[in-house]
């Protein structure tokens, strides 16, 4: 299990800075400190070691366990602790995403695999937000797109800062988490008394 996960850490980091195709299985077993052979024996082809090697670069079982913190009871202390796991993995994931965005537009498989990513997030995300927000969300309120709507604003953060080594439109940081979380749970504009 060392050596298989060795050369899955050497694969992704090589893989996410030189791209798949660039990188050769002799580079990957040099910098896991095997023989190329031992590749071939663990994952059959260089292919098959690439959607290993985002699964393992993924890990979204970790992802979920990661965002299973205790509640406080607090919608605004709870969302914040949510966005910011949501940052952190993220961040701590940021050579798979780095792969991904890289090889996505010439590998059907990575393409694919991409495809499945945001459906996933999503539903933990989802999942949570129901768990923090109970029976205080409003009726009329779609749960789906407010979801999508707050961990879209992260996320899009995140991503930019990955592709371009920093979020063109700003710095993610608390003070913007928190205004964040107060539009999404109080709205911008007051409502009058009309309904």
């Amino acid at each position: 299990m060392e050596t298989r996960e060795r050369i899955l850490r050497s694969a992704l980091d090589l893989f996410s800075k030189q791209g798949y195709r660039a990188t050769t299985t002799r580079e990957i077993a040099r910098e896991a400190g095997v023989n190329e052979l031992t590749i071939f024996r663990h994952f059959t082809s260089k292919e098959k070691l690439l959607g290993e090697v985002m699964d393992f670069g993924f890990d979204f079982d970790g992802l979920k366990r990661s965002v299973e913190t205790d509640l406080t009871g607090d919608a605004e202390r709870d969302l914040e602790a949510l966005a910011h796991q949501l940052i952190l993995n993220m961040r701590e994931r940021e050579s798979i995403y780095a792969l991904m965005f890289r090889e996505m537009s010439t590998n059907e498989m990575v393409r694919g695999k991409l495809g499945e990513l945001p459906g996933m997030v999503k539903d933990v995300f989802l999942r949570r937000l129901r768990q923090i927000l109970g029976e205080r969300a409003r009726d009329d309120l779609d749960m789906e797109t407010a979801g999508i709507f707050l961990a879209s604003y992260f996320i899009r953060s995140e991503i930019m800062r990955i592709m371009m080594g920093k979020d063109p439109f700003h710095e993610m940081n608390d003070e913007r988490i928190r205004i964040a979380i107060d539009i999404f749970l109080y709205g911008y504009l007051e409502r009058g008394d009309e309904t």
